[in-house]
């Protein structure tokens, strides 16, 4: 019969190997998980601003009840995006 002498050494690395291997995965999930937040906050703000942009279009609403309306953009985004609308118009 065979014996197979292991190192401690070597259970100490594999240990080691292990924990690096979970802690990237891990942080690679958290990354992902990041990115994705971050999009789907970016496509909220592009919809709130193209919701403002028609509202600014229409001409019916003063800024002040667009704000209401869109309370995600800030007064100066909304002056900036009526700006953008009257320089195309």
């Amino acid at each position: 019969m065979k014996v197979l002498a292991l190192d401690p050494d070597l259970w100490e690395w594999e240990e080691s190997a292990w924990e690096s291997g979970v802690v990237t995965i891990m942080m690679s999930l958290f990354n992902h998980e990041q990115i994705m937040e971050t999009y789907w906050k970016d496509m909220a703000h592009t919809k709130d601003r193209g919701t403002a942009e028609r509202m600014i279009r229409k001409g019916k609403m003063t800024l002040e009840d667009i704000a209401d309306c869109v309370p995600s953009l800030s007064f100066d985004e909304l002056r900036e995006i009526e700006a953008e609308v009257m320089q195309s118009a």
